[in-house]
């Protein structure tokens, strides 16, 4: 397993306490200023966690290292170069680690269980790949590149049903059906109520307009249909690293077994996982990992005098070394726009705190929103369901990939035969 003790003194005991990093961390100013919801307050926890050694004891600050976005604006402005979000990655492993236990918040006993049994931390992985049925799409049961969608894009509309549930519900009654459903995991069956079917079209009609993008672009790749297993994301994100290493081996052979070499993944967060985070937990995990914008010809487009603002998610802009390919495919299509903060210094939509810290997230969602609308157009496009979700308050908030299709140079894409399941 990894050394986590190591890796987290080795990023702590280089931080000078300068603050830099507070001025970019959205949880910081979103949170009131609380220290402990900030960079280098979680730095100083670090800290002492690694001193006294006594996890048990430091279950009841968890809240501040969970609390991080891990959306790396830190590393970003740290002069030494501290990265305050994988501090909290790591810290979350050492605290948590691998069995939940009866204190554990019953949303992540029931995302663990679900996850592990159904592979889809909701329980619903045939509904996952329902969007293929009406979808003009071409996909080929031989090739050995793989779209792999992580389910991001179809998950999402029912979080964001059961978010809005749970605002009507209140937090108490939420936890009770978390835990029964974490003790009885059939009774997912009920999320499959959650489908809001104007949501679930939109989301579903973005994963199209990604393969058609792809299609034009002569890649016809593979997908495995109601069978694509959940990359365990929440898994390793909510910092059960046992957990994860036995579900991420168990996804990479089902890769190995279909001979895939190259997998195209759809989303930031999947792409980040696979791309920088799977390598540590599985020995040789030697796919070739890619983003389905370094695959989309740039010749199909047509140019427009269209003004857009580009909202970078973090996960592809902050977590990689280059994410040209995210710029280079609006270049000469519209005039692009950015907010106050962008590039290296983007910052998060607040979305990967909704499950654990709703309120806190709606802060930062808000705050986000009002940057990219200050800009002055009236369109936003991102490249992040996660992001789309948390920042379309208005419904000004569109998907790169259907902003694309809009405009592709010819009216309709040509008649493809239907997705052919095995």
């Amino acid at each position: 397993m990894i050394d986590y003790t190591t890796k987290l003194r080795k990023e702590v005991e280089v931080c000078i306490e300068c603050g830099f990093c507070e001025a970019v961390c959205p949880t910081f100013s979103s949170s009131g200023f609380l220290p402990s919801y900030g960079a280098r307050g979680r730095i100083i926890l670090a800290r002492d966690l690694i001193e006294k050694n006594s996890s048990p004891k430091f279950r009841e600050l968890s809240s501040s290292f969970m609390s991080c976005l891990n959306c790396f604006a830190c590393l970003h402005v740290c002069p030494a170069g501290v990265n305050a979000g994988a501090v909290s990655s790591y810290a979350r492993q050492l605290i948590n680690g691998s069995t939940p236990t009866k204190e554990t918040d019953p949303l992540i006993r029931m995302i663990l269980n679900l996850t592990e049994k159904f592979e889809n931390p909701l329980g619903i992985q045939r509904q996952m790949s329902s969007w293929v049925d009406s979808s003009d799409v071409s996909f080929s049961n031989d090739s050995s590149i793989l779209l792999y969608t992580g389910s991001m894009y179809q998950i999402t509309p029912y979080l964001e049903r059961l978010q809005r549930m749970r605002e009507i519900m209140g937090e108490s009654l939420t936890k009770f059906f978390a835990s029964l459903i974490a003790r009885f995991p059939t009774l997912s069956l009920v999320f499959k109520l959650l489908r809001d079917r104007k949501s679930v079209n939109s989301y579903e009609n973005s994963l199209a307009s990604i393969v058609k993008l792809l299609n034009s672009s002569g890649v016809v790749p593979r997908y495995l249909g109601a069978s694509e297993p959940y990359p365990g994301t929440l898994l390793h994100d909510l910092g059960y690293s046992e957990n994860f290493k036995r579900y991420a081996e168990r996804v990479t052979s089902r890769f190995k077994d279909m001979g895939i070499r190259k997998i195209i993944t759809v989303d930031p967060h999947t792409y980040d996982l696979l791309r920088n985070i799977y390598p540590d937990y599985v020995r040789d995990f030697n796919f070739e990992v890619y983003h389905y914008l370094e695959f989309i010809d740039m010749k199909q487009f047509t140019s427009s005098q269209e003004s857009i603002v580009l909202h970078e998610p973090c996960h592809l802009v902050l977590h990689s070394s280059s994410s040209d390919f995210l710029h280079d495919v609006l270049d000469g299509i519209c005039e692009t726009k950015y907010p106050r903060r962008h590039g290296s210094r983007t910052e998060c939509c607040g979305g990967p705190d909704e499950l654990l810290f709703p309120d806190l997230s709606s802060s930062i969602s808000r705050r986000r929103l009002k940057d990219l609308e200050d800009v002055g157009s009236s369109k936003i496009v991102t490249a992040c369901p996660i992001c789309e979700a948390n920042l379309n308050l208005r419904g000004n908030v569109i998907d790169l990939a259907d902003f694309l299709v809009q405009h592709h140079n010819t009216p309709r894409f040509s008649t493809r035969r239907p997705f052919q399941r095995k």
